[in-house]
């Protein structure tokens, strides 16, 4: 009972943490995000969904919308801070406004929220201000910030401290927050978008995460129609000359870790059908722990039959027999509920080490001990009753002669009990094997891409980027290239596995109605090459080709799909155009789609160009052989080349797989719990098996003197559990298809599952069955009838 109880904590404790993601803030229920996707008009197939919006859309918002009390814009990304002369690497920056603070509920500790309005103010966490400065007051410091994609260098002045943003929050491990002011500054319109307007840069520029404040009294379908509109109206020259919409989405705060399939999210998601699922495991196991508290407790009953009769004997009435063995239930249920949460307590460091998140119990959260003790309360009394009315009734007379004529009749209840606990356990193992065929199907399909056997290194921001960089750069990777254990070298702006910001609208020149976004990738002239895509028509790019540096593009088959081509041939040559940009681009060439982030989001359409500007943001590196010798060498040649610039190295396998790790925890955690609950489906039978074996140990005594044979006997003892094993997999299959269907449903890539997985419960419960009741009848029938028949 003590394990059912600690494992149904577990995943109690675990699911609450995954379903209450930003429920601290105070204005819960009236804090929304807006995002966006697109549709084509045509057809209604929607593309490109992603968790951001457009940058005008805040503003937009707080002035038309009524409803809308509050509205701000998040821009995230990772940077370098100097302070004291050291260099740090912060992974997580925040560009926002006051707004923010006064929407969310993330406490400021010093400093005034209005100096996120300021032009050269910074929020940083307590954990970051103790890093930094230690015990000293960090207001008013100076602090260099080296934006890494904003690429901007700014002198700021620390005017605020904020509280750590906890664990189970949309902006965990957000380190800093910068005005959104600074952002905007640096990225003027003039100088990016040159040939748009500052409306059309508003709703083209889509990287901003848009969160809304609602008043109390708001119809979320009122509110969802009205930015609808908006959403049409400021867009509708450029929808309908591509022929698509932007379809406005808004969703709860409390509500964004749990979808899944976005691009460009700020946080990894989790599956709902996975967590319904996980929370289910654990009620499982508790019912199979109740189960085994019925078996065993009716198991005593023999033992026990004595001493009921003599209470009867003596004056004792049914109810209060009855109310015996309920309090006996109850204060075996507390003792093992105190046991549990004891356990909770000395273990909840390694608890916390296998769920990968601060599992935190809190003695004075009284409605949660409450709520729990309740249900284990009622659960346990529930399962109790049986036994008791068991107990309770069994006759005097029967007893004192040691008669028990209705015992067969009672077992037959104890074998429903136990088709139902290898029921449970025998879903437990189909939705194993399934999770299992889908993990793995997830972790070792062919990308379409090699990156095994390379390592990427982070290139410093281009605030670092002196005039001479390029010529370090090209440097760095020709000594690099020179080293024995490397085969290749190339530049990319971003490395399979990151987030790409650098999306934009292609439009297809003679067919202005296709137009999309696409993932946009500068990358140096082996870097298609070196990662092994394939070239499925037209031709790679050309170092002898100046045109290829400034008007060439490659594009994935996804891309050339979207634009209205289903033959590679058909599109090369065609040109297309950025919005931005004054030149057209051609495409050269269509390369196989591959994976670029996870198989949680599908593949999306990519355009390669040579890189001519940014010199990319990341090295990539083939090797052969041990790297760790390696590594080394690179780090030295890093750090004379870059001595400003923290050395920041990943493998692409390593670096790729880390978006999977919430899928492997849960698989480890899946297979700990099926076994648990089949160990104790596993005591169970013994329990039950050691009793009905019990009560027939006479009539196998009879049945061997009657002449029949020890391997006769055996074989029906054995018949019978073999039955009850069949009986358990004949309910448990279809209830696991079903569930199974229903949950791959919820992956964009799914496995096949093979029919298999549905017989090897079958056949795994037949034989654990079989060996855990051999021993009992082996027992039995070596039993001498001498002595089972000695009183008859």
């Amino acid at each position: 009972m003590t394990v059912g109880i600690l494992v149904c904590t577990v995943t109690f404790y675990y699911s609450q943490y995954e379903l209450n993601y930003d429920s601290y803030h105070a204005k819960k229920d009236r804090l929304f995000r807006v995002r966006n996707h697109t549709v084509i008009v045509e057809t209604g197939e929607e593309q490109n969904k992603r968790a951001t919006s457009y940058f005008g859309v805040a503003e937009a918002l707080k002035q038309e919308i009524p409803q809308v009390l509050n509205a701000t814009n998040i821009y995230s990304e990772s940077a370098t801070i100097i302070s004291q002369l050291e260099n740090y690497r912060i992974n997580k920056v925040l560009f926002s406004n006051s707004s923010f603070f006064n929407m969310f509920s993330i406490q400021i500790l010093l400093g005034n929220v209005q100096d996120m309005d300021s032009p050269n103010g910074i929020f940083i966490s307590s954990t970051l201000a103790k890093t930094l400065f230690g015990n000293e007051n960090p207001i008013g410091k100076p602090l260099k910030y080296l934006g890494l994609r904003t690429e901007g260098q700014f002198d700021l002045i620390i005017k605020g401290v904020f509280e750590d943003v906890p664990e189970n929050s949309y902006f965990k491990n957000t380190e800093i927050f910068v005005p959104m002011k600074i952002f905007r500054n640096f990225h003027s319109p003039t100088l990016h978008w040159a040939s748009l307007t500052l409306k059309q840069v508003n709703w083209r520029w889509s990287d901003f995460y848009t969160f809304i404040e609602l008043q109390e009294d708001f119809e979320r379908e009122v509110v969802s129609e009205k930015i609808q509109n908006l959403f049409d109206r400021n867009r509708k020259e450029l929808d309908n000359q591509s022929g698509r919409q932007q379809l406005s989405i808004i969703e709860p705060i409390n509500e964004i870790h749990l979808v899944t399939g976005l691009n460009n999210e700020l946080e990894d998601s989790v599956n709902r059908s996975t967590l319904n699922l996980f929370f289910g495991i654990g009620i499982l196991v508790m019912m199979i722990a109740w189960i085994n508290f019925v078996n065993i407790s009716t198991a005593t009953a023999i033992n026990r039959s004595k001493e009921i009769g003599i209470k009867k004997v003596v004056g004792a009435f049914h109810g209060q027999l009855i109310g015996q063995f309920l309090l006996e239930s109850l204060i075996l249920t507390f003792i093992t509920f105190v046991s549990s949460i004891i356990i909770l307590f000395i273990f909840s460091n390694q608890i916390s080490y296998l769920l990968g998140l601060q599992l935190s119990i809190d003695v004075r959260d009284i409605k949660f001990f409450v709520i729990l003790l309740s249900f284990l309360l009622l659960g346990s009394t529930i399962a109790s009753f049986y036994p008791a009315i068991v107990l309770s009734s069994i006759n005097t007379i029967d007893v004192l002669k040691n008669y028990s004529k209705n015992n067969t009749r009672r077992f037959v209840i104890r074998k429903f009990l136990v088709v139902l606990q290898f029921a449970i356990v025998g879903f437990l193992i189909t939705c194993l094997l399934a999770a299992n065929s889908q993990f793995n199907y997830m972790l070792n399909k062919n990308l379409g891409i090699n990156i095994d056997q390379k390592v990427g290194v982070r290139l410093p921001s281009s605030v670092f980027r002196e005039s001479n960089f390029k010529l370090k750069a090209n440097r760095f990777a020709e000594n690099i290239n020179k080293l024995k254990q490397v085969s290749s070298i190339s530049s990319s702006t971003v490395l399979p596995g990151d987030i790409n910001r650098w999306r934009q609208t292609i439009t297809l020149k003679g067919y202005e109605d296709r137009a999309l976004h696409f993932n946009r990738i500068a990358v140096s002239i082996d870097y298609i090459k070196s990662l092994d895509l394939q070239l499925n028509d037209g031709r790679w790019f050309d170092i002898s080709l100046t045109s290829d540096y400034s008007t060439a593009l490659i594009i994935n088959q996804e891309g050339m799909k979207q634009l209205g081509f289903n033959i590679p041939n058909d599109i090369i040559g065609k040109r297309v155009s950025f919005p931005a940009e004054q030149e057209d681009y051609e495409i050269i060439g269509v390369v196989e789609d591959f994976h670029h982030s996870s198989l949680h989001s599908t593949i999306e359409p990519i355009a390669f160009q040579l890189d001519s500007l940014y010199q990319g943001n990341s090295y990539i590196i083939q090797f052969s052989g041990d790297p760790s010798k390696l590594i080394e060498v690179i780090e030295q040649r890093f750090v004379e080349a870059f001595p400003q610039e923290p050395f920041n190295y990943i493998f692409l396998n390593d670096h790729f797989k880390k978006q999977y790790d919430d899928d492997i925890r849960f698989r480890n955690l899946f297979q700990f719990f099926t076994f648990v609950a089949l160990l104790l489906a596993i005591l169970g039978l013994i329990a039950l098996s050691n009793y009905a074996l019990k009560l027939q140990i006479k009539s196998v005594g009879i049945k061997l003197v009657l002449g029949a044979g020890k391997w006769s006997i055996s074989r029906e003892l054995f018949k019978e559990y073999l039955v009850l094993s069949a009986l358990s997999c004949l309910v448990s299959i279809p209830i696991a298809y079903f569930n199974i269907n229903n949950w791959l449903d919820s992956f964009e890539y799914q496995t096949t599952l093979s029919p298999i997985i549905y017989l090897i419960p079958l056949f795994s419960l037949t034989f654990i069955v079989l060996l855990t009741v051999s021993r009992h009848i082996s027992k039995v029938v070596n039993t001498s009838p001498t002595k089972t028949l000695r009183s008859e």
